[in-house]
């Protein structure tokens, strides 16, 4: 009791079920933390250590293949990536209310774009003559966005490569240089949207036919404002977040009305695309969503 009454002033931390005392400090960045065997460690390397266990984990992952059937999905009218903004629209009725930012796609020399309506709040897709340079320069916008000093990116351009997503920041004069170019293979340009706060995050919302949708919140550790000007292109770091690279971004496990909200609109698209024309059943969707500064997905 006579020691409870003068640790008044210290800082507490619950970890693992246990109340961990921070030695006084005014602020954890200032404590002295314990990783496994290692002590008197600062807080940097103690989220160090917590980055190298999770990279550890994700590597001794394994994945069970089934070795009764090989299935090509080369021709399915349901791929993932980019192919995946085909069938977030369909012509007449039954629209897909869905907040996107505006999303360009070039395949062959052909040009679609796919934008969320301001009025209705549906998906449009205008493709061919129509989706020419004013219109694009109209959903894209002109010149070079900024905040508080700090230069944002135009645009990122995304090329799909090894299951997965190659993607690039661009400035204005990159993203008009490469409508100019003749480039081979498809690629997706979309607006770049900064999502709420001085760093970059996403939340990444897995939803499930049977069982609670799970998601993850990915940070990126680095402030837009502290972005270093460069006249060579964006780093990513800075206005990106990846759960590819833990040495730069943290995930954490988020509940709560986010949950809610990121799985309803996973549901929304589930239940849209299930309703096509070609009939099909998702058992596990996984959709990425960021708020804006308007608060919104």
């Amino acid at each position: 009791p006579h020691r409870a009454a003068m640790l008044r002033r210290s800082n507490f931390l619950p970890y693992d079920g246990v109340l961990y005392e921070i030695n006084d400090a005014p602020i954890e960045q200032e404590a002295l933390w314990s990783f496994g065997h290692k002590t008197h460690l600062t807080y940097t390397e103690y989220q160090k250590e917590l980055r190298d266990q999770k990279r550890l984990q994700l590597q001794n992952i394994v994945v069970k293949q089934n070795n009764t059937a090989d299935r090509d999905y080369s021709k399915s009218p349901y791929r993932p990536l980019q192919d995946f903004f085909k069938v977030l629209h369909k012509a007449g009725k039954g629209k897909l209310k869905l907040n996107i930012p505006p999303t360009l796609t070039l395949e062959e020399s052909e040009r679609v774009i796919y934008f969320t309506d301001p009025q209705s709040g549906v998906i449009r897709r205008i493709a061919g003559d129509r989706c020419d340079d004013v219109l694009i320069a109209d959903l894209f916008g002109f010149g070079y966005p900024e905040e508080n000093g700090v230069q944002l990116p135009h645009s990122v351009i995304k090329r799909m490569s090894k299951g997965r997503n190659d993607m690039n920041l661009l400035d204005y004069n990159q993203f008009v240089k490469t409508l100019r170019d003749s480039l081979d293979g498809g690629m997706l340009i979309q607006k770049y949207i900064k999502a709420r706060g001085n760093h970059p995050s996403l939340y990444r919302t897995t939803w499930k036919r049977h069982g609670a949708s799970t998601g993850v919140l990915i940070t990126g550790l680095k402030s837009t404002s502290m972005a270093p000007k460069s006249t060579i292109g964006f780093n990513s770091d800075y206005f990106c977040a990846s759960s590819m690279d833990l040495e730069n971004n943290t995930v954490l496990s988020f509940k709560g009305k986010a949950t809610q909200e990121t799985h309803d609109l996973c549901a929304r698209i589930v239940d849209f695309v299930e309703n096509k024309e070609i009939k099909c059943q998702f058992n596990l969707f996984v959709g990425d969503f960021l708020k804006d500064e308007n608060d919104k997905w």
